[in-house]
C-alpha cells in the first residue's frame, strides 16, 4: 500500500451505538444526542452505517431517553425533543412524523419549511459584485434545522467513495432551539471536528495573479523584509508552471508536437524554467526567510504530453505514451488519484512546496455519480498531506459543501474591487461559522475591476487584520496594486502598522484556533451566538465576534467628505465594553455612533478581556514569542488560556502542547492578575520570556500598591494618559511558574470613565470642512454647546421613547398635534427650564402626550431637524451640513441621532 492510498484510510467509528436506535420495519431512529435524532427510511428493510460525505462518527455517548411504543406509534423522548411516529407501511408524512422541541413549545413536522434559518455559506464569491444568496446553514430562530444527508456518498474500506445501496431517506434533525454553540459543536462531533492550523496560516500572505519570474519574487521578498513587513505565506499562481505551451516547447523541445492537441494552458503541471531556473533553490531562499512557499493549481484539463511526469503516468494509466494523448483528468479513478499525488505534487513537496492552491472552478461532475470533484479533491489533496505526523495538513480551495470544515483553509474566489464586495464579506465570514467553516480567505482589496481607490484598499485591509487570514492578491491588472510601499506616505503606514499588528495577534488568533479544533468555536462568529435572545444581534450583520475577547465592527463604506469620518451605528451587547486601541469606555446593551478616522477601527473589548499579543522583535518571527504584550480590560473577573505547540505537526492529538492560564479577578478597588503554566512545558516553550503588561481603562492613582508574589513590586511602571492604561515593563517569567500581581487602591474605584466628549469634539471641528473662523466660533463656545446639546439629545431620546411607550401600549388615540405644538416651545425656550422636569421625571411627559400616529417617532425626528435651525442653541450653526450638524450633535450629546 503506497503513502497515498495508507494516508486517505480513515479511523472512524461510523456504527451507533445499538442501544440509541429505536428500529420498525423500514424506518429507523437513531438517539445520536438529546438534541440531535437521525431519522431513516428504507423501502427495503436495510440501512447505511458507513460514514458518509458529512458524517463521520455516530457512536457517541447514549443520551437518557424514553421510549414508548405501541402498535400504532412511537415516542422518543429526551430531555429538549420528543419525537412521534405514527407507524406506517409507507415512509414518511407531514402528518406521521413530528419533533416537539419542548422548551420552546414548537412542533416540527415532516417536510417542514424553514423561513428563519440564518443560513451558512457558498461555494464561492467568484464574479461576485456584493451580496450573494448562502445556502442553508443549521442556526435558525425557528429552533430546528434538518440536515438532509440522503444523496450523499459513503466510504468503503480503502477510504475510497461510493454510491449508496441503501436508505431512501437520511435525516439528521438537530433541535437546540437558541443553544447556537451548542448545535455546531455537536455538529463537529458527528461530522468531524475541525483540525488545527499550522501556526504560519495566520500571519500575512502574499499572491499575485502575475507572470513573475524567480528574481522578481526574491526581490520582492526582500523588498518585504527591507520595509519592515512581515510574511509568513508566498503563492505562487499560475504562472510557475508552463502556461504558453507551443511557444515553450519550439525554444526547449526537439520532438515533433505535430498534430498534437494542447489544452489553454491554465492546467500544468512542470515548471517553467525560462521564469524559474532553479526552482529548488528559490523554495529554499523561501524556508530561509521564514516563508511559507504554495503553488496554484487547475488540475481539470488532465496531464498533457508535455508535462515532465506524462510518459510515467500515461503508462501507468495502461496509454501509449508514444501517441501524446492526454491523460484525462478523473480524481475519481484511484489510479489517477494514485499518480497525481505520487508522481506529481509529493516530488515537489520534497523540494519545499509545503501546501496547494486547489484553483477548481469547472464542472462539478466525475466517473462517480453524484461526487462533486471539488469536494473531493479537497479531501485528498488534506489528507494527502498529513500523510505524516511531523506535518500538519492544511490545503487552500474553494468550499466544496457540507463536511468541508475539516479541511482548512477556504478561498472565496475572484471577486470585485468595489465597496458593495467588502461589505459583504465580514457578514459571510462570520455565517459559515453556521456550518462550522471558520477559515475563509479572501482577496484583501478586491481581486479585478472596480476601481482604485486606496481608503477602499485600507478599510480591506483594517478587515483582514481581523479575519481569519490575511492575504493580499489581484488579477493580471497593472494598475491594481497591492504593495504598501507603492501608495502614498500615510496609506503605506496605515498598512504597514495592520501587517506588523497581524503577526503580533497571532498568539491570541492561535489560542481560538485550539478552542476551534476543541471546541467547535469559529474564530469569527455572528453575535447571536452569545446573545441569542436580542433582536439586535440579529441585525448588526456588520459585527462579530473575534474570538473570545473581542468585538469587530470593521468600517465597510467611505467616510464623508464634509467630516473626513466614517459613521456607522455600532450595537454593543450588554456589559461593559472599551475600545480596544483608546480604552474609551461603553456601556452595553446601546447602540452608538462610532466615527471613525481611515487611521482608526472600531474593535472593542469586552470587560475583563485579555488578549495576549507577540511583542515585535524581528521582521518574520511566527514562533512561540520569547516576549509577550498582555492586554488586560478592567470591569469583570475572567480568565484566558494562551495555547501553544510546535505549530507545525500533528502531534497535539497525543498531548504535546502547553497551556499558560490567565487569570483576573476583579473588583473596584482591587484586581489580580496571575499567570500559571505547565508544570513540564516542552521545549517550544522559550525558556525565559518576558512579559509587558498592559492594563487598559485604569485610573492613574498615585496610591496604587502593586504587589508581585506578594511582595512589594519592583516592576518598572508607566501610564500612558491618552489611552488611560498602565504599563508594567519587562517582567520576567521563567518556563515554569506560578506569578500573581495584585493591584489596590484604598480609596478609589479603578476603572477609568473619563468624560472625552470636549477633547472628541474638538478633534471633528478640527478635521470638519468649515471656514475657520466658524471653527473658532465653536471652539469658544463648546463648553455651552456641549452642556446644551446634552440636554436636547437627552430630552429627543426621552421624547421617542415616551411616544414608541404610548403607542405601543395603546393608551393615548388622539392627534399628535398636541406634540408637534409642545416641540417648538422646548426649542425655542429656556431648555433647561422646561426641559429638565420631564428628563427626571418622564412621566410628567407621557402624561403631556396624546399620540396616534403610527409614523410617531419618524415625524418626530423629522420636526426636530426642521425646528432645530431655529433654536437659540444652535443659531450659530447654519454653515453646518446635516451631516455635519448630526455629528456635531451625537459627539456633544452623546446620544444617536438617525
Amino acid at each position: 500500500m503506497s503513502d497515498f492510498q495508507h494516508s486517505i484510510i480513515m479511523e472512524n467509528s461510523s456504527h451507533a451505538n445499538p442501544k440509541a436506535i429505536v428500529h420498525f420495519q423500514n424506518v429507523r431512529f437513531t438517539v445520536l444526542t438529546s438534541r440531535i435524532f437521525r431519522i431513516e427510511y428504507s423501502s427495503s428493510g436495510s440501512f447505511e452505517n458507513r460514514s458518509t460525505q458529512v458524517i463521520l462518527n455516530r457512536e457517541l455517548p447514549v443520551p437518557t431517553f424514553d421510549l414508548k411504543e405501541t402498535d400504532e406509534k412511537i415516542e422518543i423522548i429526551t430531555q429538549f425533543l420528543h419525537l412521534i411516529y405514527h407507524k406506517s407501511s409507507n415512509g414518511f408524512t407531514p402528518a406521521n412524523l413530528s419533533v416537539h422541541l419542548l422548551k420552546i413549545d414548537h412542533i416540527w413536522h415532516f417536510a417542514d419549511k424553514d423561513p428563519s434559518n440564518l443560513k451558512g455559506t457558498t461555494r464561492t464569491l467568484d464574479m461576485v459584485d456584493g451580496a450573494i444568496s448562502l445556502e442553508k446553514g443549521l442556526i435558525s430562530r425557528s429552533g430546528w434545522a434538518v440536515l438532509d444527508d440522503s444523496n450523499t456518498l459513503v466510504f468503503n474500506s480503502q477510504g475510497w467513495l461510493e454510491n449508496r445501496t441503501d436508505s431512501e431517506v437520511d435525516l439528521y434533525f438537530f433541535g437546540f432551539g437558541t443553544a447556537y454553540q451548542e448545535c455546531i459543536d455537536e455538529y463537529c462531533s458527528l461530522a468531524g471536528k475541525v483540525p488545527m492550523i499550522p501556526r504560519w496560516i495566520l500571519g500575512n500572505w502574499w499572491s499575485r495573479y502575475w507572470e513573475y519570474t524567480q528574481d522578481d519574487l526574491v526581490h520582492l521578498m526582500e523588498s518585504f523584509e527591507s520595509h519592515d513587513i512581515p510574511l509568513s505565506v508566498c503563492i505562487v499562481d499560475m504562472d510557475w508552471h508552463i502556461v504558453n505551451i507551443q511557444n515553450y516547447l519550439a525554444k526547449h523541445s526537439a520532438d515533433d508536437w505535430k498534430g498534437v492537441q494542447f489544452h489553454n494552458g491554465w492546467t500544468g503541471f512542470t515548471w517553467n524554467e525560462d521564469f524559474f531556473p532553479d526552482y529548488p533553490s528559490f523554495l529554499q531562499f523561501l524556508k530561509t526567510k521564514q516563508i511559507r512557499a504554495a503553488l496554484n493549481l487547475h488540475p481539470a484539463s488532465g496531464i498533457a504530453p508535455h508535462e515532465s511526469q506524462y510518459i510515467q503516468i500515461a503508462k501507468a494509466m495502461g496509454l501509449d505514451p508514444a501517441l501524446k494523448n492526454t491523460v484525462p483528468f478523473d480524481i475519481a479513478n484511484p489510479k489517477l488519484a494514485q499518480e497525481y499525488f505520487n508522481q506529481i505534487l509529493h516530488p515537489y513537496e520534497e523540494k519545499g512546496v509545503d501546501f496547494w492552491w486547489m484553483d477548481w472552478q469547472q464542472e462539478k461532475s466525475t466517473s462517480i455519480i453524484g461526487l462533486d470533484p471539488l469536494w473531493w479533491l479537497n479531501h485528498l489533496h488534506f489528507l494527502d498531506l498529513g500523510r505524516d505526523m511531523s506535518k500538519r495538513p492544511v490545503i487552500f480551495s474553494r468550499w466544496g459543501g457540507y463536511g468541508n470544515h475539516r479541511y482548512p483553509i477556504g478561498f472565496s474566489g475572484d471577486t470585485y474591487v468595489t465597496w458593495k464586495s467588502l461589505a459583504f464579506q465580514p457578514y459571510f465570514t462570520s455565517t459559515a461559522s453556521n456550518v462550522g467553516y471558520s477559515w475563509w480567505s479572501h482577496d484583501l482589496g478586491g481581486h479585478m475591476s472596480g476601481y482604485d481607490d486606496p481608503e477602499l484598499y485600507i478599510r480591506w485591509i483594517q478587515f483582514g487584520l481581523f479575519s481569519p487570514v490575511f492575504r493580499l492578491h489581484s488579477t493580471k491588472n497593472p494598475y491594481i496594486e497591492k504593495l504598501p510601499w507603492k501608495f502614498d506616505a500615510h496609506i503605506y503606514q496605515l498598512a504597514k502598522s495592520a501587517m506588523q499588528f497581524r503577526h503580533a495577534l497571532i498568539p491570541y488568533i492561535y489560542s481560538m484556533a485550539w478552542k476551534n479544533h476543541t471546541l467547535s468555536e469559529s474564530l469569527i462568529r455572528p453575535l447571536y451566538y452569545l446573545h441569542p435572545e436580542t433582536d439586535e444581534a440579529y441585525k448588526t450583520q456588520n459585527e462579530y465576534y473575534f474570538g473570545s475577547e473581542l468585538l469587530c465592527a470593521p468600517v465597510v463604506d467611505p467616510i464623508d467628505s464634509d467630516l473626513q469620518l466614517n459613521r456607522q451605528v455600532v450595537w454593543l451587547p450588554k456589559g461593559k465594553w472599551f475600545n480596544f486601541f483608546t480604552s474609551e469606555f461603553y456601556k452595553g446593551n446601546e447602540s452608538y455612533a462610532i466615527y471613525s478616522r481611515l487611521s482608526e477601527i472600531p474593535v472593542f473589548a469586552k470587560a475583563g478581556a485579555i488578549i495576549p499579543l507577540a511583542h515585535k522583535n524581528s521582521w518574520n518571527h511566527i514562533c512561540n514569542p520569547e516576549e509577550l504584550d498582555i492586554y488586560i480590560f478592567p470591569g469583570k473577573s475572567n480568565s484566558f488560556e494562551l495555547y501553544e505547540d510546535d505549530g507545525v505537526s500533528q502531534y497535539y492529538h497525543e498531548g504535546v502542547y502547553d497551556i499558560t492560564q490567565f487569570k483576573l479577578t476583579w473588583k473596584k478597588k482591587f484586581m489580580e492578575f496571575s499567570i500559571s503554566s505547565s508544570e513540564e512545558p516542552h521545549d517550544f516553550i522559550p525558556t525565559n520570556r518576558k512579559m509587558n503588561l498592559y492594563i487598559r481603562g485604569i485610573k492613574d492613582i498615585p496610591d496604587l500598591d502593586i504587589l508581585e508574589n506578594d511582595t512589594p513590586s519592583q516592576i518598572q511602571r508607566s501610564y500612558d494618559e491618552n489611552t488611560d492604561t498602565l504599563i508594567l515593563h519587562s517582567i520576567s517569567f521563567p518556563a515554569v511558574s506560578n506569578w500573581v500581581l495584585k493591584i489596590s487602591s484604598p480609596s478609589r474605584n479603578l476603572i477609568s470613565r473619563r468624560d472625552r466628549t470636549l477633547s472628541k469634539t474638538k478633534d471633528l471641528i478640527k478635521l470638519m470642512k468649515i471656514p475657520l473662523d466658524f471653527k473658532h466660533f465653536l471652539d469658544q463656545n463648546l463648553q455651552k454647546i456641549t452642556s446644551q446639546m446634552q440636554q436636547l439629545t437627552k430630552f429627543l431620546r426621552t421624547m421617542l421613547n415616551s411616544v414608541k411607550y404610548a403607542r405601543d401600549d395603546e393608551i393615548y388615540d388622539n392627534d399628535l398635534a398636541l406634540l408637534k405644538h409642545f416641540l417648538p416651545q422646548i426649542l425655542l425656550g429656556n431648555i433647561n427650564t422646561i426641559i429638565s422636569p420631564y428628563i427626571l421625571d418622564p412621566s410628567q411627559f407621557i402624561e403631556s402626550l396624546s399620540v396616534s400616529d403610527t409614523n410617531a417617532e419618524s415625524d418626530v425626528r423629522d420636526l426636530f431637524w426642521n425646528q432645530i435651525h431655529n433654536s437659540e442653541l444652535i443659531q450659530n450653526v447654519q454653515n453646518l451640513t446635516p451631516n455635519q450638524l448630526r455629528a456635531l450633535g451625537e459627539f456633544c450629546g452623546n446620544q444617536i441621532i438617525d
